[in-house]
Protein backbone atom coordinates (compact mmCIF):
# COMPACT_ATOMS: atom_id res chain seq x y z
CA UNK A 1 0.00 0.00 0.00
CA UNK A 2 1.78 3.64 -1.07
CA UNK A 3 0.77 6.61 1.19
CA UNK A 4 0.10 9.92 -0.29
CA UNK A 5 1.04 12.88 1.52
CA UNK A 6 0.92 16.34 1.38
CA UNK A 7 4.27 18.24 2.93
CA UNK A 8 4.60 21.75 4.25
CA UNK A 9 6.54 24.63 3.40
CA UNK A 10 10.53 24.93 4.69
CA UNK A 11 9.35 27.23 7.65
CA UNK A 12 6.60 25.25 9.03
CA UNK A 13 8.43 21.83 8.62
CA UNK A 14 11.12 23.44 11.12
CA UNK A 15 8.64 24.39 13.54
CA UNK A 16 7.17 21.16 13.70
CA UNK A 17 10.63 19.82 14.07
CA UNK A 18 11.64 21.51 16.27
CA UNK A 19 9.30 20.13 18.95
CA UNK A 20 10.33 16.60 17.85
CA UNK A 21 13.73 17.83 19.06
CA UNK A 22 12.02 19.45 22.05
CA UNK A 23 10.36 15.92 23.33
CA UNK A 24 13.81 14.69 23.21
CA UNK A 25 15.76 17.11 25.18
CA UNK A 26 13.08 17.21 27.76
CA UNK A 27 13.44 13.18 28.25
CA UNK A 28 10.52 12.47 26.06
CA UNK A 29 10.17 9.89 23.84
CA UNK A 30 10.39 11.18 20.02
CA UNK A 31 9.07 8.96 17.43
CA UNK A 32 9.55 10.90 14.69
CA UNK A 33 12.57 12.67 15.30
CA UNK A 34 14.51 8.70 15.98
CA UNK A 35 12.83 7.84 12.80
CA UNK A 36 13.22 10.95 10.65
CA UNK A 37 9.87 11.76 9.87
CA UNK A 38 9.63 14.66 8.15
CA UNK A 39 5.87 16.43 8.99
CA UNK A 40 3.15 15.94 6.53
CA UNK A 41 -0.32 15.67 6.32
CA UNK A 42 -1.53 11.79 5.39
CA UNK A 43 -4.09 11.87 2.49
CA UNK A 44 -4.47 8.11 2.69
CA UNK A 45 -2.93 4.90 2.24
CA UNK A 46 -4.16 3.23 -1.20
CA UNK A 47 -4.26 -0.66 -1.93
CA UNK A 48 -2.53 -1.90 -5.35
CA UNK A 49 -0.09 1.09 -5.31
CA UNK A 50 3.39 -0.10 -4.08
CA UNK A 51 6.79 -0.91 -4.30
CA UNK A 52 5.41 -4.95 -5.33
CA UNK A 53 3.16 -3.29 -8.48
CA UNK A 54 5.56 -0.97 -9.78
CA UNK A 55 3.19 -0.96 -13.01
CA UNK A 56 0.39 0.83 -10.71
CA UNK A 57 2.87 2.70 -8.75
CA UNK A 58 4.31 4.59 -12.18
CA UNK A 59 0.64 5.30 -12.86
CA UNK A 60 -0.44 6.47 -9.57
CA UNK A 61 3.02 9.15 -9.87
CA UNK A 62 1.86 10.23 -13.20
CA UNK A 63 -1.74 10.26 -12.28
CA UNK A 64 -0.34 12.74 -9.00
CA UNK A 65 1.71 14.83 -10.94
CA UNK A 66 -0.83 15.38 -13.15
CA UNK A 67 -3.00 16.74 -10.30
CA UNK A 68 -0.81 18.28 -8.44
CA UNK A 69 -0.22 20.68 -11.62
CA UNK A 70 -3.93 21.60 -11.08
CA UNK A 71 -3.68 22.66 -7.44
CA UNK A 72 -2.51 25.94 -6.47
CA UNK A 73 -0.45 25.81 -3.29
CA UNK A 74 -2.68 26.83 -0.33
CA UNK A 75 -2.49 28.19 2.71
CA UNK A 76 -3.26 26.32 6.50
CA UNK A 77 -3.51 27.06 9.99
CA UNK A 78 -2.38 24.79 12.86
CA UNK A 79 -4.59 25.62 15.43
CA UNK A 80 -5.05 22.97 17.93
CA UNK A 81 -3.39 20.16 19.35
CA UNK A 82 -5.40 16.50 19.31
CA UNK A 83 -4.87 13.07 20.96
CA UNK A 84 -5.50 9.82 19.11
CA UNK A 85 -5.88 7.45 22.21
CA UNK A 86 -6.22 3.92 20.44
CA UNK A 87 -4.02 1.12 19.50
CA UNK A 88 -1.12 3.36 18.30
CA UNK A 89 -1.59 6.75 20.65
CA UNK A 90 -0.27 9.74 19.23
CA UNK A 91 -0.55 13.58 19.56
CA UNK A 92 -0.46 15.76 16.49
CA UNK A 93 -1.32 19.57 15.84
CA UNK A 94 -4.71 19.96 13.97
CA UNK A 95 -5.13 22.00 10.86
CA UNK A 96 -8.48 24.35 10.65
CA UNK A 97 -10.92 22.43 8.09
CA UNK A 98 -10.48 24.88 5.47
CA UNK A 99 -12.87 24.09 2.33
CA UNK A 100 -9.36 23.63 -0.08
CA UNK A 101 -8.18 21.54 2.48
CA UNK A 102 -10.82 19.17 2.29
CA UNK A 103 -11.99 19.62 -1.12
CA UNK A 104 -8.02 18.87 -1.78
CA UNK A 105 -8.56 15.63 0.16
CA UNK A 106 -11.59 14.32 -1.53
CA UNK A 107 -10.19 15.40 -4.96
CA UNK A 108 -7.41 13.04 -4.58
CA UNK A 109 -9.56 10.56 -2.68
CA UNK A 110 -12.19 10.74 -5.87
CA UNK A 111 -9.19 10.20 -8.28
CA UNK A 112 -7.32 7.20 -6.45
CA UNK A 113 -10.86 5.76 -5.84
CA UNK A 114 -10.36 2.36 -7.16
CA UNK A 115 -7.55 2.14 -4.27
CA UNK A 116 -8.46 3.85 -1.55
CA UNK A 117 -8.79 1.59 1.75
CA UNK A 118 -11.83 0.47 2.81
CA UNK A 119 -13.50 2.01 6.56
CA UNK A 120 -9.99 3.64 6.30
CA UNK A 121 -9.65 6.86 9.54
CA UNK A 122 -7.90 8.67 6.14
CA UNK A 123 -11.87 8.21 3.74
CA UNK A 124 -13.44 12.05 3.12
CA UNK A 125 -15.94 11.15 5.54
CA UNK A 126 -14.14 9.94 8.43
CA UNK A 127 -10.29 11.62 7.78
CA UNK A 128 -9.27 14.21 10.75
CA UNK A 129 -6.44 16.01 9.26
CA UNK A 130 -3.31 16.38 11.66
CA UNK A 131 0.22 16.04 11.56
CA UNK A 132 1.63 13.79 14.10
CA UNK A 133 4.59 15.53 16.21
CA UNK A 134 4.98 12.45 18.32
CA UNK A 135 3.82 8.72 18.44
CA UNK A 136 4.45 5.31 19.90
CA UNK A 137 3.22 2.60 17.54
CA UNK A 138 5.65 -0.28 19.17
CA UNK A 139 3.79 -2.93 19.92
CA UNK A 140 6.87 -4.82 22.09
CA UNK A 141 6.27 -1.54 25.16
CA UNK A 142 3.72 -1.84 27.19
CA UNK A 143 0.43 -0.03 26.10
CA UNK A 144 0.89 2.14 29.30
CA UNK A 145 4.27 3.38 28.98
CA UNK A 146 3.40 4.52 25.13
CA UNK A 147 0.36 6.31 26.31
CA UNK A 148 2.73 7.81 29.33
CA UNK A 149 5.19 9.50 27.09
CA UNK A 150 2.08 10.53 24.50
CA UNK A 151 0.73 12.15 27.82
CA UNK A 152 4.00 13.87 28.44
CA UNK A 153 4.35 14.72 24.93
CA UNK A 154 0.41 16.05 24.94
CA UNK A 155 1.36 17.94 28.26
CA UNK A 156 4.39 19.61 26.70
CA UNK A 157 2.93 20.59 23.68
CA UNK A 158 -0.26 22.32 25.77
CA UNK A 159 2.31 24.63 27.09
CA UNK A 160 4.68 25.56 24.77
CA UNK A 161 2.21 24.99 20.95
CA UNK A 162 1.46 28.55 19.74
CA UNK A 163 -0.88 28.52 16.27
CA UNK A 164 1.01 28.97 12.79
CA UNK A 165 0.09 29.17 9.52
CA UNK A 166 1.69 27.08 7.22
CA UNK A 167 1.60 26.13 3.46
CA UNK A 168 1.25 22.99 1.60
CA UNK A 169 3.69 23.12 -1.16
CA UNK A 170 3.76 19.70 -2.75
CA UNK A 171 2.88 16.02 -2.68
CA UNK A 172 3.98 12.93 -2.90
CA UNK A 173 4.02 8.69 -2.50
CA UNK A 174 7.80 8.93 -0.60
CA UNK A 175 9.79 9.56 -1.73
CA UNK A 176 9.01 11.03 -4.39
CA UNK A 177 7.21 14.39 -4.28
CA UNK A 178 5.40 16.79 -7.12
CA UNK A 179 5.39 20.72 -6.64
CA UNK A 180 2.03 22.71 -6.40
CA UNK A 181 1.48 25.63 -8.88
CA UNK A 182 3.22 28.43 -6.78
Amino acid sequence: MAVLMMFLDIDAQRKIENYYKELKENGIYSHCLEFGIQPHITVGGFRGIDEENIFELAKAKEILKMCCSKIKRFKIRFGHIGIFNHHNPAVFLVPDATEILLETHKYLHKTFHDCSVDGDFYCPDRWIPHCTVNEYPDDNVPFDARLNAICKSTEYLMKTFEPFEAFVTNMGFDPERFDLIV
